[in-house]
């Protein structure tokens, strides 16, 4: 890994740049791939991660249970 890392970092290896758009934009995504309009990677965003949990939404998962 840490190879890998100072190639990136000598300028030797370049990584592809990622693009992210909305989940609602998707039809954008398919125009933007079919099109040749995109290099890289695309990356359609589904949800928010939340920094501070809302009280809609709870605090610990439910507990998934298995029923015989």
């Amino acid at each position: 890994m840490r190879e890998i890392i100072n190639l990136i970092d000598a300028g030797l290896v370049h990584v592809p740049p990622i693009h992210v758009l909305l989940l609602e934009d998707a039809a954008l995504a398919h125009q933007m791939i079919d099109t040749g309009h995109i290099r890289g990677k695309l990356v359609l965003k589904v949800a928010e991660l939340y920094a501070v949990r809302p009280e809609s939404v709870p605090a610990q998962p439910a507990a998934h249970t298995t029923e015989s």
